[in-house]
C-alpha cells in the first residue's frame, strides 16, 4: 500500500510546508488542531518530520484550503 508521502512524492523533511502555511495564516498548532479536527500533538509531530495519516494529511489541507501536496512541502502554494 502506498502511504502518503509515497503518493505526494515528498520526504520526511517536506513536511515544513505544513509549518509555513500554518503561520502564514497566523495560526496555532492549537487552532490547526481544531479546525482539521485532529490534535496539537499530531500538528507538532507532522511539524517535526513525522509522516501523516493519510486522513490527518486530507484534513490538514482541507482546512488550510490547500492541497495535500501544498501541506507536505512537494509545491508552493
Amino acid at each position: 500500500v502506498m502511504t502518503s508521502f509515497e503518493r505526494y512524492g515528498a520526504s520526511m523533511e517536506s513536511t515544513k510546508g505544513l509549518r509555513a502555511l500554518r503561520l502564514s495564516r497566523h495560526l496555532t498548532q492549537e487552532q490547526l488542531a481544531a479546525m482539521a479536527g485532529c490534535s496539537q500533538r499530531a500538528v507538532s509531530k507532522i511539524e517535526q518530520g513525522t509522516r501523516p495519516r493519510s486522513d490527518t494529511l486530507l484534513r490538514l489541507a482541507h482546512a488550510l484550503g490547500v492541497t495535500c501536496e501544498e501541506v507536505i512541502g512537494t509545491v508552493q502554494s
